[in-house]
């Protein structure tokens, strides 16, 4: 190239990344002061120049060694790293939401899984003539949609079963690619990573050599989903749950299933021919799995009742979990974690990639071509249209959004129980760990009700990595649009600190969303006004906010869900409509279910903490039915009576250990009698296999409740298996508060 052609080349590039720059604005002072310094060799390559990362996956099946037998001649440099979330986020950042403006995030919380699975390979490539390299490889890896992946693509021949195995990451763009060759290479120099001379062949053969520690032919969620399945099923059939004839015809449809994997016939028939068997499985468990608390007696085929509770418990569990299984579009609504905690309990371990494998199956499940994307319509005709009136507003959000929890005629029915008289009166609000840690909880509830607002409905509840997502993708999507800076990230590490209380509020004078969002302030600290929750309490940053509120009617009725259930929301609609001015929960009340203890508080003031907490969630649990209110009550109202008593100074050991030693005879007395102590059979019977593993964490719950009274039981019980029950409940409990109850247990009597 002749030094005149190579300067106009120069040249035409700096204005093309001018011209990015308007496009990427949080990269303005990284062009300013990194790129536009590049000299002009430089920026002569770089439109030959492309950047592959091969993530874990990648890596796992062997995919770097496809790439470099395909361009590892094109190699200048290389290098091994882990991507934590913060550059994961950086990396897939343009990705995170689709073109068309109705569309949310929804599933970032579940692709950046990925990168905890191992290292991941950075390549920066310099082809001798293609002036699009980047285009060209970025072809090559395929669409991230195996619906849509291409013949002859990389994800059609690796044969990539959902979006979170993505096999291969590629820059957008001449500016993005610079930014994450900084990253990714820091600290080496830019301008002279640019520049470098091909690697030579020892290199090359080093990292094509590089073997995963896991290796994998490829990612085969079907084929994890069925050695899980058998694994549960042997748990039925080594207590003799099963009748052989069903036993027999249930392992032929697996071995048929895996059939269909190992014939390898491509995403769209193999997901059609295992949903098909999925539909027999279902046809042929029904039989037996709506009575799970009984045995098959192998010798004459009949039931018998089963002798141990604890085996009885584990054939329950495991044939839940199979029922369940056997729809796997079902737990995108009950939400991997409840299948997990069961699994848990039975002893099944999941290893960090079948965890991700099989939770990326149920999050992308689907038998259905993709639907085309809706049409965007234009910024000027949505602003030019009036806002509609917050019920609308709530059914035009289910008609349009994909991902809306309800669907219009859902809306409609709470509608018709009076959502659509107080849409406008309606807030929802959620006390964050923070102020939970801070010990804040109480004067942001005495603020909120000084403010007129009045509790409605509150759920204690420690938020997941997509419960998280649900609540800011409006946000996350907006920032991502407006190419502003994110920190999803930090989001998730504040966010799931610990516990957090989700209150659905109500203000009888309406625009109760805008209400809550003054008396809640800026997010940014020094912008807080000072009569507000933010700024009279003092928040710390964007993430350590103290609270977050709904910011529109549509908002509150979604992210309320989070914490409450549809029915709840109907009921407590149902007897808003008869109070114009309801009177709501008192805040003690409320504050009470937190109970978060100090580095002061000695066990007991830590079992009794624990106690009301459980309590309280049982309460507020959905499938706590109205005849066990009473008895919750009078057992919170006992454990209420207790806190002065072991507040007490000057009162020996001996004396509390006496103390509690009583209270607890007359708890254990009370719940053993209660309903909360029977058996779960007849429920679980008539249950949805989602529902079934809802009932089956709640009867743990319940169980755990009556072991917390149980001082008999108490050096011999599992505390591993109390805080996995604690955890599938949303209980929380902090490592010193478990390791002070395990020691009091271990030891009490002593």
């Amino acid at each position: 190239m002749t030094r005149g052609s190579s300067h106009r080349t120069a040249e035409r590039v700096r204005a093309e990344l001018a011209d990015l720059v308007a496009v990427y604005p949080e990269l303005a002072t990284f062009h300013q002061t990194v790129v536009a310094r590049l000299p002009e060799p430089c920026l002569d390559f770089l439109p030959r120049t492309a950047l592959v990362v091969v993530p874990p996956d990648g890596l796992m099946q062997g995919v770097h060694r496809r790439l470099l037998d395909d361009h590892g001649e094109h190699v200048v440099a290389f290098r091994f790293r882990t991507l934590d979330q913060r550059l994961a986020e950086r990396l897939y950042l343009d990705g995170l939401v689709t073109q068309a403006p109705e569309r949310h995030i929804r599933s970032w919380w579940i692709k950046s899984k990925l990168f905890d699975l191992g290292e991941a390979l950075v390549l920066l490539m310099r082809h001798p003539t293609d002036a699009g390299f980047q285009a060209t490889l970025t072809a090559a890896k395929g669409a991230s949609d195996p619906r849509l992946a291409k013949t002859g693509t990389y994800r059609a021949e690796y044969r990539t079963p959902n979006k979170t195995f993505g096999l291969l990451h590629s820059s957008d763009d001449m500016l993005s690619m610079l930014y994450e060759v900084s990253v990714l290479f820091e600290p080496e120099d830019l301008a002279q990573l640019l520049i470098r001379p091909h690697w030579d062949s020892a290199h090359r053969a080093l990292v094509t050599g590089y073997e995963s520690g896991v290796s994998v032919r490829r990612i085969e969620s079907y084929r994890v989903l069925y050695r899980l399945k058998r694994r549960l099923l042997a748990e039925a059939a080594a207590a003799g749950a099963l009748p052989v004839p069903l036993l027999e015809a249930v392992e032929e449809n697996y071995r048929a299933a895996l059939d269909v994997v190992a014939d390898d016939p491509g995403h769209v028939p193999e997901t059609t021919a295992v949903a098909r068997l999925l539909s027999e499985e279902r046809r042929l468990l029904s039989g037996v799995l709506p009575y799970p608390g009984a045995l098959a007696d192998t010798g004459s085929g009949e039931l018998r009742a089963a002798v141990a509770g604890e085996e009885r418990a584990g054939v329950r569990t495991a044939l839940a979990c199979l029922r369940t299984l056997a729809e796997p579009a079902a737990l995108r609504t009950a939400g991997f974690e409840n299948l997990e905690f069961s699994l848990e309990a039975l002893g099944i371990p999941l290893s960090a990639l079948e965890r991700t494998m099989l939770e990326s199956l149920f999050f992308f499940y689907a038998t259905d071509p993709p639907p085309a994307p809706p049409a965007a319509s234009g910024g000027e005709d949505r602003r030019s249209t009036p806002m509609p009136d917050p019920y609308q507003q709530m059914l035009d959000a289910a008609g349009t959004l994909e991902d809306y929890p309800l669907s219009p005629a859902e809306v409609a029915e709470l509608g018709k129980a009076g959502l659509a008289a107080v849409a406008d009166q309606l807030a929802f609000m959620i006390v964050t760990p923070d102020a939970v840690h801070r010990g804040l909880h109480t004067d942001i509830l005495t603020k909120v009700h000084i403010a007129g607002f009045r509790i409605l409905a509150h759920r204690t509840r420690d938020l997941r990595d997509s419960d998280i997502e649900e609540l800011y993708k409006d946000g996350l999507r907006a920032k991502i649009l407006d190419h502003r800076r994110t920190h999803w990230y930090l989001t998730r590490k504040g966010l799931g600190l610990g516990t957090s209380l989700g209150l659905l509020l109500h203000h009888p004078d309406g625009d109760a969303c805008e209400r809550l969002l003054r008396l809640k302030g800026a997010s940014k600290p020094a912008d807080a006004a000072p009569g507000s929750v933010r700024g009279s309490l003092g928040s710390y940053s964007k993430i350590l906010a103290l609270m977050h509120s709904s910011d529109t009617p549509a908002a509150v009725l979604r992210e309320c869900l989070l914490y409450f259930t549809t029915g709840q929301v109907h009921d407590t609609l149902s007897l808003l409509a008869g109070h114009a001015e309801p009177q709501g929960t008192p805040i003690s009340f409320v504050a009470e279910a937190l109970s978060p203890t100090t580095p002061e508080d000695d066990p007991f003031a830590v079992l009794y903490a624990l106690k009301i907490r459980v309590s309280h969630v049982l309460a507020a649990h959905p499938l706590t039915g109205p005849e066990l209110q009473p008895l919750l009550e009078q057992h919170l109202s006992g454990l209420r009576a207790m806190r002065p008593v072991l507040s007490a100074n000057g009162a020996s050991w001996s004396s509390r250990t006496t103390a509690v030693g009583h209270e607890l005879e007359r708890e254990h007395k009370l719940l053993a009698e209660s309903a909360l102590a029977q058996d779960m059979q007849p429920a679980l019977s008539a249950a949805t296999p989602v529902e079934s593993l809802e009932r089956l964490v709640w009867h743990r719950l319940a169980v755990v409740a009556g072991q917390l009274a149980d001082q008999q039981g108490f050096p011999q019980l599992d505390m591993d298996q109390v805080k996995a029950a604690l955890r599938a409940a949303h209980v929380h409990l902090t490592p010193w508060e478990a390791l002070l109850l395990e020691n009091l247990f271990f030891f009490w009597g002593q």
